[in-house]
């Protein structure tokens, strides 16, 4: 009987080799895609806010009484900025290695499989080796156990850890990864508004009116009118964006916070759980391999 199945299950292996997408990584692979992408929208949205802060430190407010002055009221916002933009790298790494997982665990696993039907074939031809060369098989023997054990681990332990893994980690964070999310959107549809407050930085332009008095005195008269109409405009206009950066700073605990919980989450669906399936994985084997 078992010159019958070692051969079968290696030609098993060779067309599952030939079959990259098949049902066998075909889990680990769309557990691969949907953490890019879920990372993907986390990142977009990171670099939505980041932009938006980037946006208020360069806005200037001034005024003119002859002399004209501006200032950036939002340039404390900065440290905020950094970090946002340091977490949102962070993020898209582990979207690069998310969708590059994605992409290479069939190649992968096919050639597992065939390191796999490698091993099998010189198992089934074991005994043969052993009756005509002897000691000399031994080394031919151990490469073939070796191929054997390399040949499971990549193509059946490394998908089946990654499937599971992420599975795993969907039930046990699925609360903790809705709250933060929501979150995160929420101070970025606040982002996007405050970005959509260009126009208003802009001061209000006066209109040229003729001087009916003329001489200097209309001149004084006319720069005096438009050094208040700038001066009341440019103090609404930094109420305002002070309002909108004492928003950011008030939720930057709970935006960064949020941050950090996504990446914990998408580093544990896609690191943490998988390399311990993987690790119980090399164990049993081990163990099954010895007895």
């Amino acid at each position: 009987m078992r010159n019958l199945v070692l051969p079968m299950l290696a030609a098993l292996c060779v067309v599952l080799a030939l079959n990259p997408t098949g049902p066998v990584n075909a889990p680990a692979e769309r557990a691969a895609r949907e953490a890019a992408t879920a990372s993907l929208g986390v990142y977009v949205a990171l670099r939505s806010i980041n932009a938006a802060l980037s946006f208020a430190q360069e806005i200037e407010v001034g005024g003119s009484v002859g002399l004209s002055a501006n200032a950036q009221p939002l340039k404390f916002l900065e440290p905020i900025d950094d970090t946002v933009e340091r977490v949102a790298a962070l993020v898209f790494g582990v979207s690069l290695v998310s969708a590059t997982m994605s992409i290479g665990i069939g190649p992968v696993a096919s050639i597992g499989f065939l390191v796999l039907a490698a091993g099998l074939g010189v198992q089934w031809l074991r005994g043969p080796l052993e009756r005509h060369a002897g000691r000399a098989a031994g080394p031919v023997c151990r490469a073939g156990s070796a191929c054997t054990f390399t040949g499971t681990m990549l193509a059946l332990a490394l998908p089946l850890s990654l499937a599971l893994g992420n599975l795993l980690g969907e039930v046990v964070t699925d609360a903790k990864w809705q709250e933060a999310n929501a979150k995160l959107q929420e101070v970025a549809s606040y982002a996007q508004s405050l970005v959509g407050a260009e126009e208003a930085a802009a001061l209000p332009e006066t209109e040229e009116v003729d001087d009916p008095a003329g001489g200097w005195i209309g001149w004084l008269q006319e720069s005096l009118s438009a050094a208040g109409e700038g001066l009341s405009g440019a103090v609404a206009q930094t109420d305002g964006y002070l309002e909108a950066a004492g928003y950011f700073m008030s939720n930057a605990d709970d935006l960064l916070g949020a941050s950090l919980t996504l990446v914990s989450i998408f580093l544990l669906r896609t690191l943490v759980l998988p390399l311990a399936f993987l690790a119980v994985g090399v164990a049993l084997l081990r163990q099954s391999w010895r007895a």
